[in-house]
């Protein structure tokens, strides 16, 4: 854990988030302002933290590794060298059992680059606006502080009981995915990081998701697909079922997609699901 991610690692996630930015910009004609990231630990282990690495560069940040390769710190790029807003980032399941030295220094990147005082730094805009909203709501100056510099969310430590698969089961019992969205909001709204390890801020997950414009997953493995099992649709469709939720609009949904060594890719999600439908499901060979 103390190498993750790793500097082939790191490589390979700036390559891949500059190939999402680029696609934004060229589909919207301006830079994503936020977006929400999926991290498995299991996902973590097979790609040594290329998706930690995207949540790194949007940020405008990069780790610190030390003589024996070890991940000992992270520093900020300095704009001028970045050429691009800092894009928010909130992160909806962390890993932060097997994978805490990380979970704390992504939470570390998003707290040092809030304070910035910069133009296109849409991280501190979005704090900024999370910390009014809470002393509106009535939190004290020193909880909206803590509170509003939150982005890594998950169920609490040591938790593993979301039921968004269930209810999607059953949806020829309801008409709306409100509960769906609802569910997963409750579950997943504990925050990790700024003093944070589990505590629960529903009201602040739903304010640090609103916004978001895509929501990235990865993939690194043929093992199982996306169809194959309830996990996938379950954290990536319940966190798009909470911003639908919160916004009224379905984020883009992209996929790290590293099960090709050779080629790795940002795959949109429906490319990324009729390729697995056509080659394991329906192929006649």
């Amino acid at each position: 854990p103390e190498k993750v991610p790793k500097r082939a690692a790191w490589e390979l996630g700036v390559r891949l988030a500059d190939e999402m930015l680029a696609q934004h910009v060229a589909e919207h004609g301006r830079y994503p302002e936020k977006v929400s990231f999926v991290i498995w630990g299991d996902e973590t282990m097979r790609h040594e933290g290329v998706l930690e690495s995207q949540v790194f560069h949007l940020l405008g940040t990069r780790p610190v590794w030390d003589a024996r390769d070890k991940v000992v710190d992270v520093e900020v790029v300095p704009s001028r060298v970045l050429g691009r807003p800092r894009v928010d980032i909130v992160i909806a399941s962390a890993a932060e059992g097997m994978f805490n030295n990380v979970t704390l220094l992504m939470d570390k990147a998003v707290q040092q680059v809030k304070a910035l005082e910069e133009a296109d730094n849409y991280v501190r805009r979005h704090y900024l606006a999370t910390r009014a909203a809470l002393l509106e709501l009535g939190y004290s100056e020193e909880q909206a502080e803590r509170r509003a510099g939150v982005r890594i969310f998950d169920e609490p430590p040591g938790t593993y009981n979301l039921n968004v698969s269930k209810i999607a089961e059953a949806s020829g019992s309801w008409d709306s995915d409100d509960a769906l969205g609802d569910d997963y909001l409750r579950k997943m709204g504990h925050g990790f990081g700024n003093g944070f390890w589990g505590e629960p801020m529903e009201d602040v997950f739903r304010l640090a998701l609103a916004g978001t414009e895509q929501i990235v997953h990865s993939s690194s493995t043929m093992l199982y697909g996306a169809l194959d099992n309830d996990d996938f649709y379950m954290y990536m469709g319940g966190l798009a079922a909470a911003v639908r939720s919160v916004d009224g609009t379905t984020p883009e949904l992209m996929v790290t997609n590293t099960r090709d060594l050779g080629n790795p890719e940002m795959t949109t999600l429906d490319k990324f699901i009729g390729t697995e439908f056509r080659s394991r499901y329906i192929n006649p060979e």
